[in-house]
């Protein structure tokens, strides 16, 4: 018997047994049939939550992504902020500045430009530093300014003849120190000699003056004279109106 007779005749007898077995067990063949039913179903079922399964993730995934972006947003809006704050504090920070008048004994006289609170050896040496005949033995290097002031520094010869004490002339004061009776002698720049032509200051007390502005700078008001050991009201009131700050 050849192979195709061999297949065509098991075809038959599957033929015939499903046949006999539809015919002779149905009930069986109904209750196998019900359950490959309820296991197609149960697939379809398994199938279908997994699909929701994954909607689900994807929808997770985007709901983090949405607050990823949302958060990104944040940041860029905080960065904004800084930055605008960082360019308040950069204007906020940027220095004031003041004018003042440097004259005598330095190497480019007149008027600079320089930020508040600064010192009398800075403004000298924005105006090209002292030439080499200044004195500036009755100069207060460390003595602030302020604007409008006017920094004087002296030659040798001119403090040898004592023509000009040098330091710092307010702008509250339109003419030299001078000794003359219609001049004020202004204290924060007055030498020795100017200080004793005033009543009641010898050379000791005309001393103490200076060391005081020396080591606390400027006078900043004439009633400053009182914390000097030998000036009470009573002296200070003799020249009181003969000197200014």
């Amino acid at each position: 018997m050849s192979i195709k007779e061999k297949l065509d005749l098991i075809k038959v007898r599957t033929s015939e047994a499903l046949t006999y077995n539809w015919k002779y067990n149905k009930e069986l063949f109904i209750k196998y049939s019900l359950v490959l039913i309820f296991l197609i179903i149960l697939c379809l079922i398994f199938l279908f939550s997994g699909e929701r399964n994954n909607i689900t993730i994807i929808s997770e995934d985007n709901t983090d992504f949405e607050k990823v972006t949302s958060t990104e947003g944040v940041d860029i809006g905080n960065e904004v902020i800084d930055s605008i704050q960082d360019k308040n504090e950069v204007i906020e920070d940027t220095p004031k500045l003041m004018y003042i008048d440097v004259a005598g004994a330095v190497v480019t006289p007149g008027v600079i430009q320089i930020e508040e609170g600064s010192r009398v050896f800075q403004a000298i040496a924005l105006a090209g530093g002292l030439k080499s005949n200044a004195d500036t033995m009755n100069v207060n290097l460390a003595a602030e300014l302020h604007d409008g002031d006017k920094i004087f520094i002296p030659t040798v010869v001119e403090v040898q003849k004592d023509k000009k004490a040098g330091g710092i002339i307010t702008n509250k004061v339109t003419t030299n120190v001078s000794t003359s009776e219609n001049t004020l002698i202004n204290i924060n720049t007055a030498s020795s000699d100017q200080l004793q032509t005033l009543n009641g200051v010898g050379p000791s007390t005309a001393e103490k003056i200076i060391d005081y502005r020396n080591q606390y700078g400027s006078f900043k008001d004439v009633t400053d004279l009182l914390n000097i050991s030998g000036i009470g009201e009573k002296t200070l009131n003799k020249f009181k109106s003969k000197i200014c700050v």
